[in-house]
């Protein structure tokens, strides 16, 4: 609803240009930059009421596009944070990859420390049951 919007500013102002000056310069596109001023040849003429009525047409379109303009500028900075929070987030994920891989390092070690551990007592108890063996027979 906008860009339609947008699209019969740009109509009214070019209707605008034509109805001020016959001319295809850019200069009654200047004056209809500043709605303050206006041309000298307008204090001689009388107040044309559709011209009036597009002045205010393009104030109320003028505005708009400011508003739009404003949510544009919001969405930019919104965008630029999201990319921001996504190189944040893979960051993130690279220190958690690094940190599950440190992990895993060390239950492994505390696996290969338990299984010695469990060796070990395996061969005591088998060196103390070969030396009862040998006591009682």
């Amino acid at each position: 609803m906008k860009s339609a919007r947008c699209i019969q500013l740009v109509a009214l102002a070019c209707l605008l240009a034509v109805f001020i000056a016959p001319s295809h310069s850019a200069e009654p596109l200047r004056r209809l930059a500043t709605p303050s001023q206006q041309p000298p040849a307008a204090s001689r003429m009388r107040p044309n009421p559709r011209l009036q009525a597009f002045r205010l047409e393009l104030a109320a379109y003028r505005q708009d596009l400011a508003v739009v303009e404003r949510r544009v500028q919001q969405m930019k900075v919104r965008q630029r944070r999201l990319r921001e929070l996504a190189a944040e987030l893979s960051s993130t994920r690279d220190d958690a990859q690094l940190a599950q891989v440190d992990l895993q390092n060390v239950l492994q070690r505390q696996q290969q420390t338990l299984q010695m551990m469990s060796n070990i007592f395996k061969k005591l108890n088998d060196t103390e049951m070969s030396v009862i063996r040998k006591m009682g027979g």
